[in-house]
């Protein structure tokens, strides 16, 4: 289950989504369609596949990044 998620849009009126509605929607829709989701956030790669009985039901696996490949990203992210 991935009730997860975090956002910066707590409180603001103007913008729709709370909880990662669309982070999950989208690796739902992408994984259901065949293809391979795989996502780099939070110092983690988060894959998307379907299990459980009869492969009805979402899962995410997380493995964390390599320390080198962090501290790449930041280094390209602070230029």
């Amino acid at each position: 289950m991935l009730e997860i998620g975090v956002t910066t849009k707590g409180g603001n009126h103007e913008t729709a989504g709370k909880h990662g509605e669309g982070f999950k929607v989208g690796a739902l829709v992408m994984t259901r369609s065949g293809h391979r989701v795989r996502y780099e956030a939070s110092n983690f790669y988060w894959a998307f596949k379907f299990g459980g009985h009869r492969k009805r039901q979402l899962y995410c696996s997380l493995a964390p990044m390599a320390e080198d490949k962090i501290k790449k990203l930041r280094e390209k992210q602070e230029k």
